[in-house]
């Protein structure tokens, strides 16, 4: 079904959107998002220097952070071993985003 052609359709979703406080998406921004895109599929050119979390373990909460390519938590095993399940698991859950 073929619908007829309406110039103000487009400024009717437009006026809409800045109603809904949405910002329209020009040209610039959509040249963007596509670059984002393709930056996302190249894990490559990212390298993270440091990095801060709060963990929620079992019994309390923890904060570890990532600084030039160790790891540290507030844990007592930690402590006591260089390493620790929460520093693991960060490092797994990073490890997988960056495939």
């Amino acid at each position: 079904m073929w619908r007829e052609y309406n110039p103000n359709r487009k400024r009717r979703k437009l006026t809409r959107d800045i109603e809904e406080g949405q910002k329209p998406m020009d040209s610039s921004l959509v040249r963007k998002i596509e670059k984002a895109k393709d930056y996302a599929e190249q894990p490559d050119r990212v390298k993270i220097t440091q990095y801060k979390a709060q963990f929620r373990g079992g019994n309390n909460d923890h904060s570890i952070t990532y600084e030039t390519g160790r790891w540290d938590c507030d844990c007592s095993y930690f402590s006591g071993r260089g390493t620790c399940n929460h520093t693991m698991a960060m490092d797994l859950m990073l490890n997988r985003m960056a495939l």
